[in-house]
């Protein structure tokens, strides 16, 4: 039977850099010789990016039960046709955001029931689920700012999550700690306010033990 590869994903509330290092991750795995398939939520596939325009932007009015259902119909056809195909492949899959952050926003920040979540994203992504989750921890209050100071060098207005009050992602943050704590063997807790190679080194520390525990090879050296 053919290896399965491994699946890594990136949690973090707003301005906790967890974009920034997915993409180093990808890279740097992919220097080492492994096939890496980098992707993101919502996204990764035509119809996720569509789906992307109306869940980031200002124009529509969603309630949590909406977003979730919207965020689950592109994660279900990223599983699918990215995310499966690529384990299947025996490719590390490093995923910037994963159904946890439906926990976390829609759970924790809209109080839709995590019972409810849970059973839906069972459906949705089956055996998909993260080896490794990296939550990159910050809190809301400097993630925000980050965010702000970035904003306003690229003149990007903040999206729907950003732009809601600093209770909404404390309560987003609160949720992420809850899931690490349900599923310690899972998670890896990085604090996001250190410098960006400081929490790098534990990123890619972390997914080189998870790699290496499950015998995963490069396919070149």
């Amino acid at each position: 039977m053919a290896q399965r590869g491994v699946l890594l994903s990136f949690e973090g509330g707003e301005g906790s850099g967890k974009t920034t290092q997915a993409r180093r991750l990808a890279e740097h795995l992919k220097g080492l010789g492994y096939a890496v398939t980098l992707t993101r939520e919502p996204g990764g596939t035509p119809l996720g990016e569509r789906i992307r325009e109306v869940l980031l932007g200002r124009n529509d009015e969603l309630s949590p039960l909406e977003e979730f259902l919207l965020f689950s119909t592109a994660r279900a056809q990223l599983v699918r046709t990215v995310i499966r195909p690529a384990l299947e492949a025996a490719s590390v899959v490093v995923v910037d955001r994963y159904y946890h952050s439906s926990y976390a926003y829609q759970g924790g920040g809209g109080a839709l029931s995590m019972d409810y979540l849970r059973s839906v994203t069972a459906g949705v992504v089956g055996d998909c689920v993260p080896e490794l989750v990296l939550l990159l921890d910050i809190e809301p209050d400097t993630g925000l700012s980050r965010c702000s100071r970035a904003g306003a060098k690229d003149g990007t207005a903040s999206d729907r999550f950003e732009g809601r009050g600093v209770e909404f992602h404390k309560r987003v943050r609160e949720a992420f700690l809850s899931c690490a704590q349900a599923e310690p063997e899972r998670f890896v807790v990085v604090d996001a306010s250190d410098g960006i190679e400081d929490v790098f080194a534990r990123v890619r520390d972390a997914a080189l033990e998870v790699l290496r525990a499950r015998g995963l090879q490069p396919l070149a050296k």
